[in-house]
């Protein structure tokens, strides 16, 4: 069934019915859209590519005030590509870099491009890019400026998006133009929304141009539509006056204009799905997220989050890296709450064949963590539960610091058995049993973050240490971060319940830290399960 935008949130990939699209692809273009009617352009020169790999479009859509149909570009697209659709239900300004940075995380391929909708691509453009990522961290190519009414090419830009330490502008380059190998480049690609930016496409060029070595592609390959609004456009055109620089197509010998519509294949095929409750479009005060493989215990962790005494706005964002959920566990959810269960259809984890190395959930925490509808985010694993006051009592702490933290009571592994306060573990910067190593430790099911001053650090949910044969640790180098980059307060409260797991490696030295208290729960334990209690 093809959409008409402007309606409800979606989240879904078109691709053919024998295609795999857990599978990396070659190449992903992320396409941040408003839905102007040159997207079809956008998008039509992606799948005009004379490129021989496959491609993921993400057309990552910012309003929800648009009912453009998109039924003639799904029916176009060419068998090698896949078309993923994405509006959160909500909206996101496509200029704040939101979307492009989400997005780039959700990209199933290594190398990732991008363009905005204004804008069209020649046949060549990913072809000559990546042919040199390889062996680089990034790649740019050069653009034409083409007039955005018209469709007609202007001349080549030879003075503003020309590379680093060149050009008028004392070095630039357009994202437009560049392909991106996300295993380098995503500590700098999560930075793109940060605040008090007044170009983003000038900070992300700032933050790539830390990092080498670099490719370049001399010949242009991006046509960049100058439009009336274009705060830029009367600048441009004094340049060309005053140099005169000749114009027209004659100066573009290799220009391409937008391509012509392509023949319907009408491949209906779908995956992944966003499933909504609540009203999303209001701003809310705490976004929870959790990533889950969606087992029966998820009802509980969920229950302990509607029960809540916090009398703000709360939105749940729920990330499934494997499983199906199921739309009955929100049906307790309170009218102040709202609900957004993020499944791709593929894992973005590298356990399930994924790009990113954390087996916990991939890149999940840090895709929602830039999505939430809040400047407050907290973190919830799928088998652990908070008491009523965990985010009424992280919202007043945190105040003006960048965080704020509980403290945690440790559950037998059936699930409901108390065990002890943690006195060891979880207890903050310079504390405990990983003072030591890791500057202390915060479960992360006990932190609230204020998002945007923590943006730098979101990209470690993604990166276990490096000698981690598990890929689970990732939760280690997140409170890293903090401890070492930002100001934290905690609760002094404890105000989670966590569920000690055999299988952790910390499981064999908690019992023995743990003593007493792990025997008499485990007798507990036993006597629930025999019948005895």
């Amino acid at each position: 069934m093809y959409i008409i935008l402007g309606m409800e949130p979606i989240l879904t990939t078109y691709h053919d019915d024998q295609a795999d699209i857990q599978k990396p692809f070659d190449v992903s273009v992320i396409v941040p859209t408003n839905l102007k009617p040159a997207v079809c352009d956008a998008v039509r020169s992606i799948y005009a590519q004379h490129f021989d790999g496959t491609i993921q479009i993400l057309l990552a859509i910012g309003t929800t005030h648009s009912h453009f149909d998109l039924e003639t570009i799904i029916s176009e697209r060419p068998a090698h590509i896949a078309l993923t659709v994405f509006q959160p239900g909500y909206d996101i300004k496509t200029e704040d870099g939101i979307l492009q940075a989400a997005m780039s995380f959700l990209a199933n391929s290594r190398y990732i491009a991008y363009l905005d909708e204004d804008h069209w691509f020649a046949p060549d453009h990913l072809a000559n890019l990546f042919a040199l990522i390889d062996k680089n961290r990034w790649v740019y190519g050069k653009r034409w400026f083409v007039d955005g009414k018209e469709r007609t090419p202007i001349c080549e830009d030879s003075w503003e998006s020309v590379g680093p330490e060149q050009g008028l502008l004392g070095g630039f380059v357009d994202y437009n133009t560049l392909m991106v190998d996300m295993a380098s480049c995503s500590p700098h690609i999560v930075t793109w929304p940060l605040e008090n930016q007044t170009n983003r496409s000038d900070h992300i060029f700032s933050r790539l141009n830390e990092i080498g070595p670099i490719g370049i592609c001399d010949s242009p390959s991006v046509s960049y539509a100058i439009g009336e609004n274009d705060p830029h456009k009367k600048d441009r055109l004094d340049h060309i006056a005053k140099f005169k620089i000749p114009t027209g197509l004659d100066q573009c010998p290799n220009w391409k204009a937008p391509p012509e519509s392509l023949p319907t294949r009408n491949i209906k095929t779908q995956t992944g799905r966003l499933l909504s409750k609540g009203d999303h479009k209001k701003k809310c005060d705490i976004s929870v997220v959790m990533a889950t493989i969606c087992h029966d215990d998820i009802q509980r962790t969920l229950n302990s989050i509607y029960q809540q005494d916090f009398q703000g706005r709360v939105q749940i964002l729920i990330g499934i890296d494997r499983g199906t959920f199921d739309e009955r566990w929100l049906d307790s959810l309170p009218d102040h709450m709202t609900a957004l269960v993020f499944d791709p259809g593929y894992s973005t984890s590298k356990r399930h064949g994924g790009q990113h190395d954390a087996y916990d959930g991939g890149a999940l925490r840090t895709i929602l963590s830039l999505l939430a509808h809040a400047d407050f985010v907290a973190y919830l694993d799928d088998d652990n539960q908070i008491q009523p006051h965990h985010l009424s009592s992280l919202h007043q702490s945190i105040d003006q610091c960048h965080y704020a933290y509980s403290l945690r009571r440790f559950i037998h592994p059936d699930g409901t058995t108390p065990i002890s306060t943690d006195y060891w573990e979880s207890l903050g910067p310079k504390r405990g049993y990983f003072a030591p190593k890791f500057q202390g430790f915060v479960d992360p099911n006990c932190l609230m973050i204020r998002v945007k001053a923590c943006l730098p650090g979101l990209v470690l949910w993604t990166k276990p240490m490096p000698n981690d044969v598990k890929h689970l640790s990732a939760d280690r180098m997140f409170f890293h971060f903090l401890a070492t980059h930002a100001q934290g307060r905690c609760t002094n409260r404890v105000s989670i319940d966590y569920v000690i797991n055999p299988n952790d490696p910390m499981h064999e030295l908690r019992t023995m830290y743990l003593g007493h208290r792990w025997i008499n729960a485990d007798m507990v334990s036993l006597k629930k399960r025999l019948g005895l209690s």
